[in-house]
């Protein structure tokens, strides 16, 4: 009989144990697919940020090409007297330096863009490999469970 009592106490800390580590568990998955939620609402900011970005790109291709408009005019404006000419050298410097600075811009966003879509698909990468972890953690646990109540 004290066997028996023995058997009976020793699975009920067993399931109590089981049941302990399936609710950390799936505390675990739930955290893990909160920070995965959070991440993919961060795609969607960045998503933002990179139309935001595109569109400046376009309009430095504009002034790009308003800027060698400038220059062809500049080139006929030559043949012209000096003051025009003066006034379109410097509208093309003007227009250069903002492509420059448009073209930096570019460049600045192409490398934070592909540094945070590396830290975002290793991000969603950890946070995938931890919910199926913590998923075969519970399959495991249930497994154990159901052995133990046979």
């Amino acid at each position: 009989a004290q066997d028996q009592i023995n058997e009976i106490e020793t699975q009920r800390t067993a399931r109590t144990t089981i049941d302990k580590k399936l609710r950390q568990l799936e505390d675990e998955k739930l955290a893990a697919m909160d920070e995965a939620e959070a991440l993919r609402r961060d795609v969607g900011k960045e998503q933002l940020r990179t139309k935001k970005l595109e569109e400046d790109l376009r309009a430095a291709t504009s002034t790009a090409e308003e800027a060698q408009s400038k220059e062809r005019e500049l080139s006929v404006g030559r043949q012209r007297q000096g003051n025009e000419v003066r006034q379109l050298q410097e509208e093309v410097e003007a227009l250069r330096q903002q492509t420059s600075e448009f073209r930096q811009k570019a460049r600045q966003f192409e490398q934070e863009r592909d540094s945070a879509r590396e830290d975002r698909d290793i991000k969603l990468v950890d946070a995938a490999n931890q919910v199926m972890w913590l998923e075969r953690g519970m399959a495991e646990a249930m497994e154990e469970s159901i052995t133990i109540q046979e």
